[in-house]
């Protein structure tokens, strides 16, 4: 791992020199894809077999249209294994049609790439109670941006915004916003993206979050939640803010509503 780490630092190092957020990606045909170091927003809940809730992110999914300005070329559905060109005339309905269709799980992607397996710039990915934990089934939905997305303030203030606005009208069991290292394919000759992952965390938020949703911070393991659900880490994040360089703000930015 150690030198797995190292090489990963070394990447991070040409990230910040050339403020170019994709990597040079091999696949098992030694073709170049990029890997992109992305921002995320994850949510975690349960009732996402009601059609209510669904609806609601579909509607969120119009709101991260509007914040960003994506233009989507590509999207897919796991379950019925088909990936096609977005159907930008009739959206949002036709998503909802298909929605509706569907009695149980609901699994879709949305991508701003030419295919789905070149890692997103911008892109959404769907899971409706796919997932068991505690005897339930739970749901999650994932809001991908570009990592400097939030450099602009406005951006930064609406991408707030946007994120308390989820958790405000929907019930979200756990939230966090974080970085996502977009890998469309396996390594071959590249640093696997644990070590990738891992290495971002350590620098740019002091922070470790686990696949299976729980957190373990490098810093305290003790930071207070801003509310129940959302962990501080989310909020500090999108204020722009390294988490290391945020830990005595952490009351203040509880104080926001």
């Amino acid at each position: 791992m150690g030198e797995l780490f190292q090489q990963a630092e070394a990447w991070l190092d040409q990230i910040e020199q050339t403020q170019n957020y994709t990597l040079p990606y091999v696949d098992v045909e030694s073709k170049t894809e990029p890997v992109r170091l992305n921002l995320m927003m994850s949510f975690w809940f349960y009732d996402g077999d009601q059609l209510e809730i669904k609806e609601k992110f579909v509607k969120k999914i119009q709101d991260y249209i509007a914040l960003t300005g994506v233009e989507f070329q590509r999207e897919a559905s796991v379950k019925n294994q088909r990936e096609r060109k977005f159907r930008k005339d009739g959206f949002p309905e036709n998503l909802l049609e298909d929605i509706k269709k569907e009695k149980t799980s609901v699994i879709y992607y949305f991508s701003d790439q030419a295919k789905m397996s070149f890692a997103p710039n911008y892109g959404v990915d769907v899971l409706c109670s796919s997932e068991m934990a505690n005897n339930e089934r739970y749901s999650t939905v994932n809001f991908i941006f570009p990592f400097d997305f939030t450099q602009n303030s406005n951006n930064r203030l609406q991408c707030i915004e946007f994120f308390k606005s989820i958790v405000r009208e929907i019930k979200i069991e756990q939230a966090y916003c974080g970085y996502r290292v977009g890998q469309p394919l396996d390594f071959t000759q590249a640093v696997t993206w644990q070590a990738f992952e891992t290495a971002a965390n350590y620098r740019f938020l002091g922070l470790d979050i686990d696949k299976n949703m729980t957190q373990s911070s490098h810093v305290t393991n003790d930071e207070p939640s801003l509310e129940k659900g959302v962990r501080s880490t989310a909020w500090l994040v999108y204020l722009g803010q390294p988490w290391l360089e945020k830990l005595d703000e952490v009351q203040a930015i509880q104080q926001q509503d």
